[in-house]
Order: structure tokens, then C-alpha cells, then sequence
């Protein structure tokens, strides 16, 4: 038992005493107060928290009404008890209506002690009940704030009359402010995208009648016509001496499945990404031997007549195959950009005679260009002809007339920081409905009728813009037309990116030396060695890497290495170089790929002086090839004589 903080208001001090002797004597350590007045009682409780107060009724200037008056303003929930030789019966009742606790006459003190002990497990069991409320009500608000915050709700529904309890963020999750009259099962089902509603209907028809568990996502349309996500999750269970309900939560997960078709989209445009890049090597290997064996034919006939025309037809299917090939590899983000550092708004102005061609008199032309934006640095040809093909789109949505507006300013694509161009084409035309703006961007995709497109303009785009460092987007509605949004990294400081050299003019003028072709397909490398042949070259050829080595070791004359990177039985490209140079420190080698030379030299972790030829090409560009590789060979010895590294070499597109 602790000290008992006791507060006596008593005029009398022996009474005081004897209430203080009386607690002692039943055990209580007693730290007692006297005051006489109000002024007293008051300063007490100023000054300290008290455990009990016994008060005499009728004092001088006051009486126990009067104390239990500041006790009322103070709101203090403490034990108070009467104490008086001469308080009456109604008096007695009046303050127990007041807030006393108990009174005792001082002519039965026996009573006191069982009071004041009654009277403080009472208050104790007060004080805790109090503190049991307010952990409650603290829990209760974590609960509605972790709700609130998780944009979560409860739910509680009548098995038999199908009616819902009122909920506030259940009707906020459906859109509703206040409950529909009424706010039933078949209001909430009217509610559901029509498209999940039989999916619901299902899952609460077994709920309601199996006491299955229900577990269900599906969407729900708002007043406003938008359409959310929501998840909920629901056991039955029958309170005694009630019906039996179904309850639950219920959840937004709008912005969790925004994020997941984000993901999925994303997964499904590195395949197809993946997909379009390895047909496109494939086609690179066959464009190759049209262009070269239709230019190797072209040379063989007279310029004049059908057999000649026949063979320039098939060179210009040839490079329009390679151009489509050049789409592929744009969308998979494998093309070679020759990047430099742009004024985008001087190039948008410059380019504006371009961009209105195809648009025809019934199309408006506009720009929107802000002041001072940072360079970029692009590859300006494939920005071109990227903007190209956006209005060439944006055209054909307005088959009636319109315009087309090209933006630019300063702005990040969502999630991304650094200094971004948001180069944006919008146009006032149809607009697109959601599933096909989810594959606008997938090659191949078109809603063109035959005939009127490839379906590889806006694909090509995005890999531009994926393989620039930067962002695509649509913004998009039927009825309200679209933008596309081509988010481009800016650049600054004086730092500059260094254009590709031109390609060198061809000279077919070149000395002889020895060669050794290798490729696995036999229709490439039979042009390869033709093309060698043509040029005045001794040719030997390998289809794989082992049958190359040998013939290495067997023509030590060999001077120059052509060779694809991808091969089969176990050696590629990369590993033929690499064991050759081994062997022959002085071989020169020429790679060929449908890769980047930059990605190739960084996948094979090649040597400098080796070059690498971009397919397709024809006989003129294999020419000029091997051309520049043997010519290295003069400007390779100097440098190593000077101790310099030899510097790397790429050719091609």
C-alpha cells in the first residue's frame, strides 16, 4: 500500500487529526493536507495531484457543495467524501447527487475506514478503465489511419436481406460520398465494370451460400465514370443471437495494377524487342547476299537494257529490305546512332518545310518551342526522321482536317530526375481507345487498312527514344486526340559529341594479298569470296571457327581476317579474333555483324585496330572495308614504333 496523498477540508484541526490517526491505524501511510476555505482547496490542487478528499460539510464562508463546484470545474474524477457531525438526510442526498461519494457522521468513524478503502479501489478501477479507453481509442485511430493511408475500408453485409452496413470508406472506395437508399448487394453489383461483374457474382454467390472465403479483384465504375481497381477479401461468421453477415476489407489497388501493366508491358516490349532484333540479323544475313550478288551482277551487264533493270530492281528491294531491317533494329534498340549535340529548337524550325509536306491543306502545322533549352545530343537523322513519322501518324487520325502542334520544354519523364526535353507531337484527331494504345508501340502494329502502313513508324520511335536515354509516352482518348511524348536527355557544358566519320569514298584500286573468309552461311560466303576475288585477292574460306584456325596455320601468307561475329560449334566471332590475334599478332580483322560496332567491340572485348562492318552491305561497302583495313596496316606500324595504341575502327550505317 503507497503513501495515501489525503486533501482534508476542515475547519476543525482535532477532527482533521483523528480522520489522519484512524488511517494510520488501518495501515494507510497517510501524507495529509488541512484547508479551511476555498482559497485553500484551490491552492492545493494547484500545487499537487491528490488521491482523496474528506471534506466537513458546513464550514465558514463554504460548504461540501461548494468544493465539489471546483472538483466539477477542475474536472477531477477524485473519491470525495463528507465528514461531518451534522449534515442532513436530504442534505446527504443532495450531495451525492453532486459527485460525493459517501458521508459519514463523525459520530461513526467505524464507517470511514471501509469507505475511503471501497472509495479508492473504485477510483483505481476508474483510472484504469479511463486509460483502457484511451489505449483503445489511440489503437482505434492507428487503425483508421493505417486504413485511411493503405486506402483500405470494412465492410459488413447481411447474408439474408443483402443490405450493408453504412461504411465510410467502403462507399468512398465505390465513389459515393453517402449511401444510396439502399445501399444494398444489387446496388453495389450495378456498380461493378460490366465486364467483372459475372467473376463477382460468382465468388459472392458462393461466399453467401458455401461460407467460402472470398478473395476477389475487380474494377467498379464511379460517378464520374472512372474506372478503379479494388480488391477485397471476406469470411462469413454468425455473431450469437444474430444473423449470419459476411465481412471483410476492401482495398484501392489502382495504383498497384497501373504499375503491374506497366511491368508487363515493359517485359513484353524487351521481348518483342529481343524477338524483332535476333529476325532482323536474320534478315541482314540474306539482304547481304541479295545486295551483294544483285551489285556484283550489275557490274556484269550493260547498263542499257531488261536484264540490267532487273538487276537494279533487285538491288532497290535489297535497300528497301535493309531500311526495314534499320526499323526492326530501331525498335529493338540494336541500331547504330551517330549522336551529336543539337540545337533542338533551331533543328525543329529548320525542319518545319519537312514535317508540313504530308500533311496536305487541311492539316495545320504549329510550334511551341520554350525559350532557352538545353542541347541534346541525338542522332539528328533519326530525329527527323522519328518527328516524321509522328506527324505522318497524327495525319492520318485526322482524315477530316486538323492540326498537328510540336512542343517542346523542359520536363522529366515520371520517376526519372536530370535535365529532360519533353518533345511532344499532338493532334486533334480520332484518339485511341485504351487496348490500342497499350500496342501502339509493338512492331507490326497498325489499325491502317492494307496497304497504308508497316506498322513500324511509332515502334521505331520508341526504340529511338530507349536507346537516346530518354522516354516514350501516349496520352490518348477517343474523341480527344493524342499526344505523343518523346522525353530527350539535355546536355551542357562545353562538351560536345563527336560525329561519325564520313564513310570513305570506295577504291577498288587496291593491292593484292591473301584472305580468309570465314561465315557460316554458304550464300554470304560465297559473295564474300566473290567480292574478295572481284578485287584481285587470293581467298580461302572456313565455315566455323576451328576450320579458320586450321586454315591460318596452313597459309601463313594470310593477311587480312573477314569474319562474322555469330557462329555456330562453339566459337564465335569474337573468340576466333581473339585466338588468331594470339597466333598471329600482326593479322589484320575484319568482323562483320548486324550489331552496333560499338556494342560488338564491347560484348568481344576486341582490340582496338579491329574493324567491324555493320550489316547489310553490298559488294562496294565490303570493298571500301577491306580497303581501310589493309591500309591500316602502314599507320599500325608507325604507332606501335611510336609506342601509341592503334585506334579503334568501326564502319557501316
Amino acid at each position: 500500500m503507497g503513501v495515501l496523498r489525503l486533501l482534508v477540508i476542515e475547519d476543525a484541526p482535532d477532527d482533521a487529526d483523528l480522520l489522519a490517526l484512524e488511517l494510520q491505524r488501518a495501515g494507510y501511510e497517510v501524507d495529509m493536507r488541512r484547508v479551511t476555505d476555498l482559497d485553500g482547496m484551490v491552492e492545493a490542487f494547484d500545487e499537487r495531484d491528490w488521491d482523496l478528499v474528506v471534506s466537513d460539510h458546513s464550514m465558514p464562508g463554504m460548504t461540501s457543495f461548494d468544493a465539489l463546484d471546483i472538483l466539477r470545474q477542475r474536472d477531477l474524477d477524485l473519491p470525495f467524501i463528507i465528514f461531518s457531525g451534522g449534515i442532513g438526510e436530504e442534505e446527504a442526498v443532495r450531495a451525492m447527487r453532486a459527485g460525493a461519494k459517501d458521508y459519514v457522521m463523525k459520530g461513526n468513524i467505524a464507517r470511514l475506514i471501509p469507505a475511503v478503502a471501497r472509495e479508492l479501489k473504485q477510483a483505481e478501477a476508474r483510472r484504469e478503465r479511463k486509460r483502457a479507453e484511451a489505449t483503445l481509442r489511440e489503437l482505434q485511430q492507428m487503425r483508421e489511419f493505417a486504413l485511411e493511408s493503405a486506402r483500405m475500408g470494412e465492410w459488413e453485409i447481411d447474408i439474408a436481406t443483402r443490405k450493408f452496413r453504412p461504411m465510410l470508406r467502403h462507399l468512398r472506395l465505390f465513389g459515393l460520398a453517402v449511401p444510396p437508399t439502399p445501399w444494398d448487394y444489387g446496388q453495389a453489383l450495378a456498380r461493378i465494370f460490366v465486364e467483372d461483374r459475372p467473376r463477382v457474382e460468382d465468388a459472392f454467390g458462393r461466399a453467401f451460400a458455401n461460407a467460402d472465403e472470398l478473395d476477389i479483384e475487380f474494377r467498379v465504375v464511379w460517378p464520374d465514370l472512372s474506372v478503379h481497381w479494388l480488391w477485397t477479401r471476406a469470411r462469413r461468421f454468425e455473431p450469437e443471437g444474430q444473423p449470419a453477415k459476411l465481412a471483410g476489407i476492401i482495398a484501392d489497388i489502382s495504383q498497384r495494377k497501373e504499375t503491374e501493366a506497366q511491368l508487363q508491358q515493359s517485359l513484353k516490349m524487351e521481348a518483342l524487342g529481343q524477338l524483332t532484333g535476333g529476325i532482323a540479323h536474320d534478315f541482314n544475313n540474306l539482304l547481304t547476299v541479295i545486295l551483294g550478288n544483285s551489285g556484283l551482277l550489275r557490274e556484269e551487264l550493260p547498263p542499257d537494257g531488261e536484264p540490267r533493270e532487273l538487276a537494279d530492281s533487285i538491288h532497290d528491294a535489297g535497300r528497301s529490305g535493309a531500311e526495314l531491317t534499320r526499323r526492326l533494329l530501331a525498335f529493338a534498340r540494336q541500331q547504330p546512332l551517330q549522336a551529336q549535340r543539337i540545337d533542338l529548337a533551331a533543328r525543329l524550325r529548320d525542319a518545319g518545310a519537312l514535317l508540313r509536306q504530308p500533311l496536305g491543306p487541311d492539316i495545320a502545322l504549329e510550334f511551341d518551342l520554350a525559350p532557352e533549352l538545353p542541347q541534346v545530343a541525338v542522332d539528328p537523322t533519326q530525329l527527323e526522321t522519328a518527328l516524321l513519322n509522328l506527324v505522318i501518324n497524327a495525319r492520318d487520325a485526322m482524315p477530316e482536317g486538323g492540326a498537328v502542334s510540336i512542343s517542346a520544354r523542359r520536363a522529366a519523364p515520371a520517376g526519372r530526375s536530370g535535365d529532360f526535353i519533353l518533345l511532344a507531337v499532338a493532334d486533334t484527331g480520332t484518339g485511341m481507345p485504351p487496348e490500342v494504345a497499350a500496342r501502339a508501340m509493338e512492331p507490326f502494329f497498325t489499325t491502317k487498312e492494307v496497304g497504308k502502313g508497316t506498322g513500324l513508324g511509332l515502334s521505331m520511335v520508341y526504340g529511338f527514344a530507349n536507346q537516346s536515354g530518354g522516354e516514350l509516352a501516349i496520352d490518348t482518348a477517343p474523341g480527344r486526340g493524342t499526344t505523343i511524348k518523346l522525353y530527350l536527355p539535355g546536355v551542357s557544358g562545353e562538351k560536345s559529341v563527336t560525329p561519325a566519320a564520313p564513310r570513305p569514298r570506295v577504291n577498288r584500286m587496291q593491292r593484292r594479298t591473301d584472305i580468309l573468309v570465314v561465315d557460316d552461311d554458304r550464300a554470304v560466303r560465297g559473295f564474300l569470296v566473290s567480292v574478295c576475288r572481284s578485287l584481285g585477292h587470293r581467298v580461302a574460306a572456313a565455315a566455323d571457327g576451328v576450320e579458320a584456325l586450321a586454315a591460318l596455320a596452313a597459309t601463313p601468307q594470310i593477311e587480312l581476317l573477314l569474319s562474322d561475329v555469330a557462329m555456330p560449334n562453339g566459337m564465335s566471332g569474337y573468340e576466333l579474333a581473339r585466338e588468331a590475334r594470339r597466333r598471329r599478332p600482326d593479322l589484320k580483322i575484319l568482323l562483320t555483324s548486324g550489331f552496333p560496332a560499338r556494342e560488338v567491340r564491347q560484348r568481344g572485348a576486341l582490340d582496338p585496330d579491329i574493324r567491324i562492318l555493320q550489316k547489310p552491305y553490298d559488294g562496294d561497302e565490303l570493298a571500301a572495308a577491306i580497303a581501310q583495313t589493309l591500309s591500316d596496316a602502314h599507320a599500325d606500324a608507325v604507332a606501335r614504333r611510336a609506342g601509341a595504341a592503334p585506334q579503334p575502327n568501326s564502319l557501316g550505317r
